[in-house]
């Protein structure tokens, strides 16, 4: 039985026999890992047993529509939606490093929306997959809110969302357009797609569950029903304390949610209320254990967590979101080496 099996055994709640596990790398980590193993940066995810793959489209024609700061050699990009990145700082830190977005002060202008359409996205996407057979292939997207507020600032997104609603509507319309445009064009040697934004804080939501229920949650199922129709699964990444939405993303057929972080969510609360109709992936601290505590400490709670949300199935182990760069090698590498026992 291969990796991209045992995942779908989990989904469908079929027995592996064992638990798989995957661990999301920021570059620096990957490459920490890779000097302490001592294998190529290649290398690293095989090394420690990872069980998805992930894969990133581009704009058409296999154009990620980058630019190299010449000046100071930063790493300064920027995508076919206009936001300016700073991958310098990414690998540094680990964080999102978006340095500029398009639209300020919600004057559109001239701006041209992209539509999603156009050959040629998932030519890197293939090339990775055929790569590395036998994983679980997941498509990386950024999410529908995150879509938005990158175009335009998260201060005026969410201010149009209470004062200008046409243009929050228009600006999610064109984003939901954007998103299933892109899957329509996908593969066939995906499995899932992944989308990526926050709706929680540590104390609870982003944006009040009224506002989410108004503005994404219709989106959402027109973008998961055409995730489905591609025969992919749906996967969501949300940080921060979501509890107040487990109904609704249930009801939205989400198949995997991440990251279950411990520091703000009651993970024994959620597999009880939840773990039969959805599949949990993270949940071992990254905001404590991982970074501030012993090989034993991390090595403790790993165990302590695969027992509880793995019971009956149900659960992909692995750190609570990505691991922050300065989290000590010797942790990671623990915590790895006791997932894949």
């Amino acid at each position: 039985m291969n990796k991209k099996q045992a995942i779908v055994n989990v989904i469908q709640r079929k027995e592996n026999g064992y638990i798989p596990h995957h661990f999301d790398l920021t570059q620096k980590i990957a490459d920490r890992l890779a000097a302490h193993y001592r294998v190529p940066p290649n290398q690293v995810e095989d090394t420690i047993g990872n069980h998805f793959l992930y894969v990133n489209f581009t704009a058409p024609g296999g154009n990620a529509q980058g630019f190299s700061d010449k000046q100071n050699k930063s790493g300064v990009t920027v995508d076919e939606f206009g936001i300016t990145w700073d991958s310098g700082r990414l690998y540094d830190i680990g964080d999102w490093a978006m340095v500029d977005h398009p639209v300020h002060d919600l004057s559109f202008g001239g701006y041209a929306f992209p539509d999603g359409t156009g050959e040629g996205r998932y030519m890197d996407a293939i090339g990775q997959m055929e790569t590395h057979p036998g994983r679980f292939n997941v498509l990386l997207m950024t999410g529908l809110l995150d879509t938005c507020w990158h175009i335009t600032g998260l201060e005026d997104f969410f201010a149009a969302m209470l004062e200008e609603e046409a243009v929050a509507n228009k600006l999610l319309d064109q984003a939901t357009e954007y998103m299933i445009n892109v899957i329509r064009g996908a593969p066939p040697q995906l499995d899932a797609v992944r989308f990526l934004e926050d709706w929680g804080m540590q104390q609870g939501l982003l944006i009040s569950r009224k506002l989410w229920k108004k503005y994404l949650e219709p989106r959402l199922r027109a973008i998961h029903d055409s995730t489905r129709k591609k025969g992919l699964y749906v996967m969501h990444h949300s940080c921060g304390n979501i509890m107040e939405l487990f109904p609704d993303i249930i009801a939205l057929g989400v198949d995997i949610i991440d990251a279950i972080q411990p520091e703000v969510m009651d993970i024994g609360y959620l597999k009880r209320e939840y773990g039969r109709d959805i599949v949990f992936f993270g949940g071992i601290g990254t905001q404590s254990t991982l970074p501030f505590g012993s090989r034993s400490d991390v090595i403790r709670e790993a165990g302590e967590t695969i027992r509880l949300l793995g019971a009956g199935g149900g659960y992909v182990a692995g750190p609570a979101g990505a691991i922050s760069t300065d989290t000590p090698i010797e942790n990671v590498a623990a915590l790895a080496e006791f997932c894949m026992k």
